[in-house]
C-alpha cells in the first residue's frame, strides 16, 4: 500500500503487509497477530503499533524508531539515527555514518559501512560486523561500540566477517588476546589505548591490522566476551 501524497491512513489485514510512506501525515495501522509488516520510508519514521518493520529508502539523512515489538530495522545510504525502542530488535545501518541506539532489549546492531557509533543500552547486546563493514584502520577512524557491557552480556559478533579471504569459504578469527600478530592471517587481539579499547584483526597475516573497532572504555576482553 502507497500513501503517495496527502494525508493517508492504511490499514492492513491478515497476511504481510508493506506500506510505503513519503509523507509525514501517511499514517499505517495493523491488528496485532495479523502477520509479518513493514513499512519502507523515504521520510523520518516512527513505527505504529503492530509493525514489525521498517526500511529507509532513499539516500537522504533520515531518522528511524521502532516500537514495542522485535523490530527489524535497515537504514539508507545516509547518515542515519536509528532507535529500537524496546523489544529486542535487529538494527541495520546499512551504508552511511549512522548513530544507532537499540534501547531496551537484547538486540543486535549492525553499523554497516561507514564510520558507525553503536549504543546497546540495557540488555545483553551484540555488536555485528560483516565484510566490508569496518570504517577505518586506526583508532580515530574506527566504528565505535560506546556502552559495551561485560556484566549485561553483551557481545562484538564478527560472525559475518572471512577471517582469511585467501582461503576457500569462510574462515573463522583466532582470539589471541593481548599478544602481538604472529603473522599468520586470521588472528583477532585487543589492546588498551589511551582509555579505550581497540579491537583489532589482521586477515592477511602480515602482523598489521586490517581493522580496528574502538570499545569505549577499559575492558579485558576474552574469548567468551566474542561471537567468531
Amino acid at each position: 500500500m502507497s500513501g503517495g501524497g496527502g494525508y493517508d491512513r492504511m490499514y492492513g489485514s491478515v497476511g504481510d503487509d508493506t506500506y510505503i510512506v513519503t509523507d509525514a501525515t501517511d499514517y499505517a495501522y495493523e491488528n496485532g497477530g495479523e502477520g509479518y509488516d513493514t513499512v519502507v520510508a523515504s521520510i523520518n519514521h516512527q513505527l505504529r503499533a503492530n509493525i514489525e518493520q521498517l526500511v529507509l529508502d532513499g539516500t537522504a539523512d533520515l531518522r528511524g524508531y521502532g516500537n514495542g515489538l522485535d523490530n527489524m530495522i535497515v537504514g539508507n545510504s545516509g547518515a542515519n539515527l536509528l532507535y529500537g525502542r524496546d523489544g529486542s530488535d535487529t538494527i541495520n545501518g546499512n551504508s552511511g555514518n549512522d548513530i544507532i541506539y537499540g534501547e531496551v532489549g537484547d538486540d543486535t546492531l549492525f553499523g554497516g559501512s561507514g564510520l558507525d557509533r553503536l549504543y546497546g543500552g540495557s540488555g545483553a547486546d551484540t555488536f555485528g560486523f560483516a565484510d566490508g563493514d569496518f570504517a577505518g584502520m586506526s583508532s580515530g577512524t574506527a566504528d565505535r561500540i560506546h556502552d559495551f557491557s561485560q556484566a549485561e552480556g553483551d557481545r562484538i559478533s564478527l560472525e559475518q566477517v572471512d577471517a582469511n579471504p585467501m582461503l576457500d569459504a569462510d574462515q573463522a578469527f583466532t582470539f589471541v588476546g593481548t599478544a602481538a600478530f604472529s603473522g599468520v592471517a586470521g588472528e583477532l587481539r585487543y589492546q588498551q589505548i589511551v582509555g579505550n579499547t581497540y579491537v583489532q584483526g589482521d586477515m592477511d597475516g602480515d602482523g598489521v591490522a586490517d581493522f580496528w573497532i574502538r570499545v569505549d572504555g577499559l575492558h579485558a576482553l576474552s574469548a567468551s566476551d566474542l561471537l567468531l
